[in-house]
């Protein structure tokens, strides 16, 4: 698999895009926009970039998740989506952005199931039959122990055992895996945290954020290594980040 451009430039010139076994954990208060950025990051694989996203839904459904990509690509309010009042000109964005999403390489798992082991069978059978590049999970932390979490004592040190699982899906696989996670729900041991503060530049149609983007990249089967970025992005009202600028940039080591 060649590197996934994420459609953020400045990212992606420092990382690189996202490779194969790529692990990139999107933290953010509120949760919802970290699903904004995941499902964005999905349009532009899968629409731009012409790459295969498979979507997993833990919270969300199936349906909210297809009315957020048509809101998003169509460039109006999620709930005029839902609820069908737009004008003549709406409608036919609409119409146009529906028939994209059509041909676009995107499929959605709505089934809910929040069980380690089952979202693990249910990725490979996407892989295998879809050959997907990239997997979305819009809330990791709903994610449920079961038999493929590795015992605490075996556990690599400083590892909780959903970071383990993420990698391990990633690498089996050989896939790009995108987690969404709420920003104070612990998903790796650096310990390090994004705090969150109103941009005094704000709008009815933009809020933006501090957030944190924790990218887990596994050098060689002996170095595996987590960056982690404090990013500001700046989230359309239809859900869409429409900006996203990386607070630092610590070490710029990658890729």
């Amino acid at each position: 698999m060649s590197e996934l451009l994420t459609g953020y430039r400045q990212f992606d010139t420092i990382t690189g895009g996202l490779q194969q076994a790529d692990v990139l954990t999107v933290a953010t208060s509120p949760p919802g926009d970290g699903v904004g950025l995941a499902l964005s990051i999905a349009l532009n694989v899968a629409s731009a970039r012409r790459h295969r996203v498979g979507l997993f839904a833990l919270s969300l459904n199936r349906h909210r998740i297809s009315q957020c990509l048509l809101a998003m690509r169509a460039g109006i309010l999620q709930h005029q989506v839902r609820t069908g009042q737009m004008n003549a000109e709406e409608r036919q964005r609409v119409t146009a952005a529906a028939r994209e999403l059509s041909t676009a390489g995107l499929w959605i798992d709505g089934s809910g199931d929040p069980k380690a082991v089952e979202l693990l069978q249910r990725s490979r059978q996407l892989v295998e039959t879809r050959c997907i590049s990239l997997i979305v999970i819009d809330d990791i932390s709903l994610l449920q122990s079961g038999p493929l979490s590795a015992p605490r004592d075996k556990l690599p040190q400083g590892t909780g055992w959903v970071e383990y699982y993420l990698r391990t899906l990633a690498r089996e696989l050989g896939v790009a895996l995108i987690a969404c996670a709420p920003l104070a729900y612990h998903v790796t041991s650096s310990g390090c945290k994004a705090s969150q503060r109103e941009n005094p530049r704000n709008s009815d149609r933009t809020r933006s954020l501090v957030h944190a983007l924790f990218l887990s990249r596994e050098e060689s089967p002996q170095k595996r290594r987590t960056d982690i970025f404090p990013v500001f992005m700046t989230q359309e009202r239809s859900g869409l980040v429409t900006e996203l600028s990386l607070c630092n940039r610590p070490g710029d080591r990658f890729p």
